[in-house]
């Protein structure tokens, strides 16, 4: 069955369990889930409220607001869903990282950091806050320690491309190149569509030298992303040097 087949079916799944117990909140808002990967952001929004008028204290609801909220670019509301899931539930899985990313966005930084500080003490072997906790330390120009929290981020979980892209940008920072072009394969290899770090690789290939190679990746990252500007201006570079 296609994805496609498989959401249809959980939708007719979940609406006849509605309407067989239609106060069974946690119905609701898995078919809110499956109505927002099926592209209805409006209908996933009524059941999660419906779910709400149910049971007011499930936190489920409100975490999928604010994700929907985020995803229109509505970060005041989103913010304002996550710190209320954060109220019933304070373990909510991901929901502290979620609100530091949200309050990054915005550009409130110590409060985006201190929800992430916040997220490791309660799950130290967490990776995500860690990588994020590096970029904003890394927009503070405090490499050595983004640097650090990479590379935890990684020890905890090596599959993590975001980080390995995120350790190699540091790595370039500092200017070593071979670390950072490391970083950069590693993430690639992780995922292949990943267009930033097959950017960034190239970038370094290009500075050593490595221009056929360098130009592959940019490329790869047009491929992945068609409208990527920084790729096509990155491959055009490029082609002009092997002229």
């Amino acid at each position: 069955m296609t994805e496609a087949g498989r959401l249809e079916s959980a939708e007719e799944s979940y609406r006849e369990v509605i309407r067989l117990l239609p106060d069974f909140a946690e119905a609701h808002v898995n078919l809110g889930l499956v109505l927002a990967r099926r592209g209805d952001p409006s209908g996933a929004a009524a059941q999660y409220r419906r779910a709400l008028e149910v049971r007011p204290d499930l936190a489920a609801a409100h975490f999928n607001l604010g994700a929907l909220a985020e995803r229109t670019g509505d970060l005041e509301r989103a913010i304002g869903h996550y710190r209320e899931t954060l109220r019933l539930d304070p373990a909510y899985p991901g929901a502290r990282n979620t609100l530091g990313v949200a309050l990054a966005k915005q550009g409130r930084f110590p409060e985006a950091a201190a929800e992430f500080e916040e997220a490791i003490r309660r799950h130290p072997d967490a990776a995500e806050p860690r990588n994020h906790l590096g970029i904003l330390l890394l927009q503070q120009r405090d490499v050595d320690g983004a640097l650090a929290r990479f590379e935890t981020a990684i020890r905890l979980d090596p599959s993590l491309a975001d980080a390995h892209n995120n350790l190699g940008i540091a790595h370039r920072r500092r200017g070593d190149l071979d670390a950072a072009r490391a970083a950069y394969e590693e993430a690639v290899r992780l995922r292949p569509d990943f267009a930033e770090a097959r950017n960034n690789l190239g970038a370094v290939l290009m500075r050593q030298g490595l221009l056929d190679e360098a130009a592959r990746q940019f490329e790869g990252a047009l491929r992945a992303r068609p409208e990527f500007e920084a790729a096509r201006k990155n491959l055009q570079r490029v082609r002009a040097m092997r002229q």
